[in-house]
């Protein structure tokens, strides 16, 4: 007989934002407090011992993997820029019972980085928004140009290096560029079904410490037949993150349902979604105390996670790593990505695929009512992860592996050809014809559906001293880039 839990808890709805709730089923609500830790303290190589350390043994069989590269001494070269969370993606593939043969070195230009002679395989995060040549903004010269690519002369430079890398790029959210084949192994960390010759990079960890997460999967990862969750979600709406809303509206009539799902099962629901400056509630466990992140995590047996800034951030894997099964978004599209978790589907991963929130209480009933189709989902999962980060793990240690006996690589042919001095005074005249419009920046209207975030009167306050709203004010360095 299911147990009597606690009545179901709304928050009352903002004037503003009809869609926030917040609906808690079965667990004590306690002062309201952030629950989510601090981002990640630092990078470089004391930050990858650490979580080498805490995740030694974590994914069976890596060690013996990649027990051959323990002498390839691979450096990953990040940019000071680049933010902490993308150099902890590349730490929690390489970290796992790996006898420690990387390094991490901080560069501040690319002249400076190329001048280091980065070896072969050697993996470098660099992102492609902040060495753009332009006057305008940053975010705005990057998703109205027609090719961010050809106007970052560094990135071009990276990319006609001559020996082969690891290239990560990490800040096209949007799908917006698509690189040429080089000898490089391409990285990025947003992705898209139409990408034929680069691979994505997930995700490190975004709201707790990394070395922390890893360290306490042992202790906090219950058994699935023992998660007293059924699904769990904490998370803030703003004008970057349209998809969250729409989630709300459409679980909205079906909230009622699924807290009795749940309660027919013995479980519960948290599911949090707060305007941004809200705080998020913590939520008592057994013993009465706050549960973290992590710990929360590893109660829940699904994990929903909607699309935010990009189709897919880093609660999918930090789900996949307490063994919850991610609840993920099946759309054509987002924010310029085409088909953007078509690679998951083509892998064969065991997530839970929604079209519509509206549909997910149904779907985790017949999940719940099938004991052992429930089972074999997790164990699928668990096998499908385990393998995923060995493979990525491995892809980023071939290159080196190719080319540690001393062998020659192919020859990069890339280059760029240079715009001819008409070319660049009809692009010059091209830009003071837009400006001269009257109304260029009063007819412009911001949309949260654009593929970047970083170009918008409502979010970043960009008036006519840096703004562009069309490929006229972004026009390219170069005439063309190939290889």
């Amino acid at each position: 007989m299911a147990t009597e839990s606690a009545p179901l808890l709304r928050k009352p709805r903002s004037p503003l934002r009809p869609f926030l709730v917040t609906v808690v089923a079965g667990l004590g609500v306690m002062a309201a407090a952030a629950v989510f830790g601090k981002r990640p303290p630092g990078s470089g190589r004391a930050a990858y011992l650490e979580v080498q350390q805490a995740g030694t043994g974590l994914v069976d069989g890596l060690a013996e993997d990649l027990e051959a590269d323990a002498d390839a001494k691979v450096t990953v070269f990040y940019d000071a820029s680049v933010d902490d969370l993308f150099v902890y993606g590349v730490t929690a593939l390489l970290a796992f019972g790996v006898d420690a043969p990387f390094s991490f070195e901080a560069y501040e230009t690319m002249d400076g980085l190329l001048e280091r002679r980065p070896a072969a395989g050697d993996v470098v995060l660099s992102p492609l928004l902040t060495g753009l040549e332009t006057e305008r903004s940053l975010g705005c010269t990057f998703l109205f140009s027609e090719d961010p690519l050809l106007l970052n002369e560094d990135f071009m430079a990276l990319l006609a290096y001559d020996v082969p890398l690891n290239v990560v790029e990490t800040s096209d959210w949007g799908c917006l560029t698509a690189f040429p084949t080089t000898i490089h192994t391409l990285w990025k960390t947003s992705y898209s079904a139409t990408f034929h010759n680069v691979r994505h990079m997930p995700y490190g960890i975004e709201y707790a410490d990394a070395a922390d997460f890893f360290g306490s999967v042992d202790a906090l990862a219950l058994p699935a037949s023992e998660r007293p969750l059924l699904v769990y979600f904490q998370g803030k709406v703003n004008y970057r993150k349209p998809s969250r809303a729409v989630m709300d509206a459409e679980l909205g009539s079906a909230m009622d349902k699924l807290d009795a799902v749940a309660r027919a099962h013995d479980k519960q629901v948290i599911y949090e979604l707060l305007d941004v400056q809200d705080s998020y509630g913590d939520y008592a466990g057994p013993d009465g105390e706050p549960m973290s992140y992590m710990e929360m995590l590893g109660k829940s047996l699904f994990v929903l996670c909607p699309f935010g800034d990009m189709p897919f951030g880093g609660s999918v894997w930090e789900a996949l790593t307490y063994g919850a099964i991610p609840v993920v978004e099946d759309r054509d599209d987002y924010k310029g990505c085409a088909d953007p978790l078509g690679w998951l589907r083509d892998s064969g991963a065991p997530l839970l695929f929604v079209d519509d929130w509206a549909k997910l209480p149904d779907m985790l009933e017949r999940e719940l009512e099938d004991p052992e189709r429930l089972a074999k989902r997790v164990a699928d999962l668990d096998a499908w992860w385990a393998e995923t980060r060995r493979t990525l793990a491995s892809d980023l240690m071939a290159l080196s592996r190719a080319y540690a006996g001393g062998a020659a690589p192919p020859a990069n042919e890339c280059a760029a050809t240079p715009l001819s001095d008409a070319e660049r005074e009809a692009y010059q005249s091209r830009a003071a014809a837009y400006f001269a419009e009257p109304d260029w920046f009063s007819s412009f209207r911001d949309d949260p559906s654009y593929p970047m975030t970083w170009c918008s009167k409502v979010q970043n306050n960009v008036d006519e001293t840096d703004a562009c709203f069309d490929a006229a004010c972004a026009p390219p360095a170069v005439r063309s880039f190939a290889c």
